[in-house]
């Protein structure tokens, strides 16, 4: 049998589809070998495999609030007045860090049973850095453009995956300075396939659609900007993954809280929606392998309880 594997990308407050998404796949009795999350992808794969469930997942949604976004006003006001202090994020970062270590009760990412990989962006190198549970393989030129660290604390690796530039500040290891990987890659499906994947979903939460409100404020204008780079990457993906989801989220901005729960919901009706097709492509992978015998990259990693009444409730 084919090893499948889930590439979940960015996109703030929207990445909630991705819990939906994981639902609909398991009770399509679809089972997930490995994952790669950059952004809030990396959230939901890092927490998946600390062992919760996605139902357990999809009640952490409401927890998510502005309460986590500590605002840098001191440095900022400092700023203004041209005091000499160092001012790299408007949002300190230290409350979300604080619920990372506890979610993940400070475990390191090489001590998973399960098989991920979450991606950030090393400022110095400019290079793709991937946090990996599993050992992970070049493609088939023996090339590798990244660099893999596994002894580092998954609330880190997770809070490195998800700093947005400007608004929170990257995460320090050593000489390596840490931000948001979707900077170079938002939904990370080569790196499913490093992790051993025969069989790679991907799920976009991109949308491309042309802005028509106003940019009013430095946020809205630094979001827009993020944005665009994260859209540009999105056309690139058509072909390289065996099924791409694209639900269709709106205009939900990083920090629309409020709308979690929606997000939820989008994600599991479009994805039940392609369940036929993806058992399809499944079922012709399959058939494919079977009369080839390939390496075995994985052990077999059972699929999470199924919901229990979790959803859309």
């Amino acid at each position: 049998m084919i090893r499948i594997g889930i590439a979940f990308g960015g996109g703030g407050i929207a990445g909630s589809a991705h819990l939906g998404v994981l639902a609909a796949l398991e009770e399509a009795n679809i089972p997930i070998h490995c994952m790669a999350g950059t952004s809030c992808g990396a959230l939901v794969a890092g927490l998946y495999a600390c062992g919760y469930t996605s139902g357990q997942l999809m009640d952490m949604v409401p927890e998510f609030t502005d309460k986590y976004l500590d605002y840098n006003y001191r440095s900022m006001f400092a700023k203004v007045v041209r005091r000499p202090v160092k001012l790299q994020g408007l949002i300190k970062g230290k409350k979300f860090r604080d619920y990372l270590l506890l979610k993940t009760q400070e475990r390191l990412v090489r001590d998973l049973s399960y098989p991920i990989a979450l991606v950030a962006a090393d400022l110095r190198k400019a290079q793709k850095v991937l946090f990996h549970s599993a050992s992970l393989h070049s493609n088939g030129n023996g090339e590798v453009d990244y660099e893999q660290i596994s002894d580092v604390l998954v609330g880190d690796a997770i809070l490195a995956s998800c700093s947005i530039p400007f608004l929170f500040p990257p995460v320090t290891l050593g000489e390596r300075v840490l931000v948001d990987g979707g900077l170079l890659d938002n939904c990370p499906i080569s790196t499913v396939r490093a992790l051993g994947a025969d069989f790679v979903i991907a799920v976009d939460l991109c949308c491309d659609d042309e802005l028509t409100t106003p940019l009013n404020s430095l946020y809205e204008i630094v979001s827009r900007s993020v944005s665009v780079n994260l859209i540009q990457q999105s056309k690139q993906l058509s072909g390289y993954a065996d099924v791409l989801l694209r639900p269709n989220m709106g205009m939900v901005s990083a920090f629309d809280f409020n709308k979690g729960k929606s997000c939820i919901e989008l994600g599991y009706l479009y994805t039940l929606q392609k369940i036929h097709d993806i058992h399809l492509k499944i079922e012709q992978k399959n058939e494919q392998h079977a009369t080839i015998n390939f390496p075995s990259f994985l052990e077999e990693v059972e699929p999470s309880d199924k919901l229990s009444g979790h959803l859309l409730q």
